[in-house]
């Protein structure tokens, strides 16, 4: 109710102000009108300044826009490193379906490991090494093989079950589940995930928009995720609000302490641009840590 208050005075002392250009207000202002004019103002941009931090991830500049998303990757965040890992290793295959991970410092995979590979699409090198050569337990998810819940081997736990936005059945009878849903019933929502890889055609986006509410990554040491954009997921052409949403995603894992050591571009897929002509790659695999082990 105060600021509803001060923002009428605001109003109503500025409103004759106005009038000064055409000659037909001439009563000066007093000392006390003054100071309730200085003081509404000085109202107004503190709750001005508040609400944009407050809500800083929605408010983006268009020159903001034009300069950091671009067709997503963009050369200006995808593509700009955040931190350095000195050593690396491939898990899986040299092509697509193998995945980098980071094995510096308190990055290293050491036993006991647990890993969340999420969405394979029938292509297990990824799996196979991590619980081969590592001897992680891996808890595996893909709805879409058409194959129930079973274990494929030791240590590999295959479960026909998605992530998504939120818990519920989808429209092609497709079992989702969030990523704080899945630690919940396996008994993990206090344990360390070495790392947590999500390839789910385009529907990374949205099932993050859930990881940020529960903020169920703060157990997880590395982020491995390949995003898509609309063209790969209906053929549709993206937005200058789909990539305002695309950036704002990217910049909330950024703000959760995950930073980009390494990224890929997918050599597979890609399309044209019917914003610029330029051909562009469908996708991209980007590889974050969480800083918090480096505290």
């Amino acid at each position: 109710m105060i600021a509803s208050s001060n923002c009428a005075s605001l109003i109503l002392v500025l409103t004759p102000v106005e009038g000064i250009r055409s000659a037909t207000f001439t009563m000066k202002l007093t000392r006390s009108r003054q100071f309730h004019l200085l003081a509404s103002f000085a109202l107004l941009i503190l709750g001005l300044f508040v609400l944009r931090n407050r809500f800083a991830i929605n408010v983006v500049s268009n020159s903001e826009l034009r300069e950091q998303i671009g067709p997503l990757p963009s050369p200006n965040y995808i593509q700009s490193l955040q931190i350095k890992c000195p050593e690396k290793t491939r898990i899986g295959r040299k092509e697509d379906g193998g995945w980098d991970a980071c094995i510096s410092g308190p990055f290293k995979i050491s036993q006991p490991c647990l890993v969340y590979s999420i969405g394979m699409g029938g292509e297990w090198s990824f799996d196979h090494m991590i619980t081969d050569k590592y001897k992680c337990l891996d808890m595996a998810y893909d709805p879409t093989l058409g194959k129930g819940d079973h274990k494929p081997k030791e240590l590999l736990w295959f479960y026909n079950t998605g992530l998504g936005i939120a818990n519920v059945v989808n429209s092609r009878n497709w079992k989702l589940r969030t990523f704080g849903s899945l630690l919940e019933e396996n008994g993990h929502s206090n344990r360390t995930i070495d790392i947590l890889k999500i390839d789910i055609e385009y529907s990374e986006w949205e099932s993050l928009e859930a990881i940020f509410v529960e903020r169920s990554l703060r157990n997880v040491k590395q982020l491995m995720v390949e995003f898509h954009t609309m063209e790969v997921h209906e053929g549709k052409t993206s937005t200058p609000r789909d990539f305002a949403y695309y950036f704002q995603i990217l910049r909330g894992i950024d703000r959760l302490g995950f930073k980009q050591w390494h990224y890929l571009m997918t050599p597979t897929g890609g399309y044209t641009s019917k914003h610029t002509a330029r051909k562009l790659p469908c996708c991209a695999n980007v590889y974050f840590v969480n800083t918090a082990y480096l505290a």
